[in-house]
Parts: C-alpha cells; structure tokens; sequence
C-alpha cells in the first residue's frame, strides 16, 4: 500500500500554543468493523476541546477534535448504509489519551458508523462569512458543526429523559450555546414539547423563536425564575442546562415545577451536591450526559470512571435514525459559522477565539489552505 502525508492538529502540552499541526508519513487507517474511514473536508470547534487537555484527559501530541464532515474513503465490514464518496458527517472523541490518534482535526480519520449521518450531496462552501441560520445543512462546513451537538441532545432527551412527553414543558438554559440551540429544535420536532429557553432576548428571540422555542425569557433578569414558572405555570417538568456552571445549574433547578415527577440534565458532572440553600424535590431525577458514552465504550477519565450500557446504545440507534431524517428533510438549521482561513494552521487561533467567549456562532477550519 501507497504511502500518503497526513496533517494532524494535536496538543502541544502548553498553555500557549496549546495546539500545533504535525504531518505523519503513513499507510492510511483500515476502518474496522462497524467504522468508516473519511476524508477530513472541515471540523468545527467545541469546548471539549480545550477542556480535554485542561482536565488532563489529553496530552501533548494527543490528536484534537470532535465534529468533522468529509467524504468516506472506506467501509469497514459489519457497516451498512454507507459506500465509498458518500457525503458524511461525523463526531468521535478527539483529545483522549486511550485513543491519541483519534481527533476529528486530520485529513483522514476512522469514525464509528453509529455516530455518523450519511448526508448525500455535501459540497465545499464558498461563500465564507457567517451563514444565516435559516439555511439547510448542504455544505461540509455547516454539517461539520452538527453532530456532536445533536448527539449530545440526543443521549439527554432520548436516553436520561425518556423521551420527553408530546405539550410537556421543557427548559434549555442557554439557547444560543450550540447545544442549546440544537436542543430547542429537536425538543420542539421530534418529541413535540413545549419549549422555553433563556437568552439575551434582546438580541436573538426572534432566531430561537424560528426553530422552535415557544417563550424565552432574558437570563440577566433578575427574576428570570419567577419568569420562568409563570410563563409555564409552574409546570417545567424537563430541564437541560446546557451551560453547565454551578450558578446556572441551580437556576434550572429552581425553575422545576414544584410537584410531579421532574427531570434536570447538564453537560457536565454536576449533580444533587450542586444545589445550596434548596430543598431536594423528592420526585426529581438528576443525570449527566457524556455523549461518549453512545457507542457502547465505557471511558476512564483519569480514575474517573463511566460505564456505558446496552440500553445507552439501543436508545442512541432510535435517535439517530430519528435525528437523520429530520436533518435529511431540513427540519434542522444550523447556527451561523464562521470559517477560519489557513485551514488546519488556524486550530490555534480558534481554540483561543472559544477560549475567550462565543455566542450563537460555530467555528469552523477546512483541511484546504484557503
């Protein structure tokens, strides 16, 4: 077999440059049963990415990256529904030690079939400025910043809320995060909640209220609760914190209806020794999502240990089925992008824009120069 260069973005093991692109001379990855091997076209940003390195999860040369959207070279055995030159995109877990090699930011890489939307037609952007969120997902740059948001959504309201109830009340706190943002959509079209959400509502009512969001309410109000119960009736019976800090997670919890079986998610580890000054609803159920978890490996985050199971999988396969036709028909839009030039030479500059803040905007590099 032929030898090919690959360019990978890994961790340097410093603070600044925390990323650095190194190319590898080698024989191009065989996908294994139940993967593919895809052709890098873009890859978006995450915060996992940079928290990754910072929680010592990753290492220096460790490969980056979590969302990718590109063209499948190879079918491992055991895959169905996919063939050579489809159109995909992709999430796995980059910036992992126990798979060093494994970031989504490389011209090529072998993904999980499970956790990849087969998305025919996907071409190269060539309008580069941000993309009105109004647009359907028909570029590798738009789809790249896609799935691991909506897998993420997924595990929560699939999996730890057991599908939420069609006309219930559900609460995303942070609209504009991308996962929030994602949230509201699917919550809304495929589950057909009720959904209420906080945000600068100033600034992007109008954009949440066109994919889906039924009331937001402004999170710098300092009665944003009080908002919160009123406007549903004191009936929020699902609630996903998709900023997941100590403040905002208590503020979702006191936003839960005070009686009836309740259900409050985050994207990180925050759980019942979270709350203070509040009395534990004896009717509430608490979980954390770690989206990783949906291919069946259980992790090991530095003696940290989470156990997949049988059930997380089989709930996962009934969203994506669920979640690929409702981006196929274009009932999923995505949040405006910005597109690095210099392609996998400006991974660093767009850690450090993440690093610093970023509202209702996915950044987005290319494995091409331009």
């Amino acid at each position: 077999m032929s030898l090919v260069t690959i360019r990978s973005v890994v961790y340097t093991g410093e603070a600044s440059p925390l990323v650095k692109v190194v190319e590898t001379t080698t024989e191009l990855p065989t996908p294994g049963p139940g993967e593919l091997l895809v052709k890098v076209q873009a890859a978006a940003f995450n915060p996992t990415d940079y928290k990754h390195f910072y929680a010592k999860w990753g290492s220096a040369g460790t490969t980056v990256g979590s969302d990718l959207a590109g063209t499948v070279v190879s079918v491992g055995s055991e895959t169905s529904g996919f063939k050579e030159g489809d159109t995909v995109a992709s999430f796995l877990h980059g910036g992992y030690d126990p798979l060093k090699n494994s970031g989504a930011f490389q011209d090529y890489v072998v993904v999980p079939a499970i956790t990849t939307l087969n998305l025919p037609g996907l071409t190269q952007q060539t309008n580069v400025d941000n993309i009105d969120p109004s647009f359907n997902i028909d570029t590798f740059e738009k789809a790249a910043s896609l799935p691991l948001g909506l897998y993420t959504v997924g595990m929560s309201l699939e999996n730890n809320f057991g599908k939420p109830k069609k006309d219930s009340w559900l609460l995303v706190w942070g609209g504009t995060t991308a996962t929030g943002y994602l949230a509201i959509q699917i919550a809304k079209k495929i589950y057909g909640a009720k959904v209420i959400t906080t945000a600068n509502k100033a600034k992007y009512e109008s954009y949440l209220k066109a994919v889906g969001a039924d009331v937001v309410i402004d999170y710098h109000d300092d009665k944003v609760i009080d908002q919160l119960k009123a406007a549903t009736a004191d009936n929020i019976e699902y609630a996903l914190d998709t900023v997941s800090n100590k403040d905002t997670f208590n503020k979702t919890y006191a936003a839960l209806r005070p009686t009836g079986k309740s259900y409050i998610d985050n994207l990180l580890s925050l759980g019942e020794e979270t709350l203070e000054g509040q009395t534990t609803k004896k009717d509430t159920e608490f979980s954390k999502t770690f989206v990783y978890l949906v291919t069946g490996e259980s992790l090991d985050l530095n003696g940290f240990k989470l156990e997949s199971s049988p059930e997380i999988v089989a709930n996962h396969k009934n969203f994506h089925e669920k979640i690929l036709k409702a981006v196929k028909d274009g009932e999923i839009k995505t949040m405006p992008i910005k597109i690095y030039p210099n392609g996998f030479n400006s991974a660093d500059a767009a850690l450090k824009e993440l690093l610093d803040g970023v509202s209702f905007k996915k950044l987005v590099i290319r494995s091409i120069d331009n």
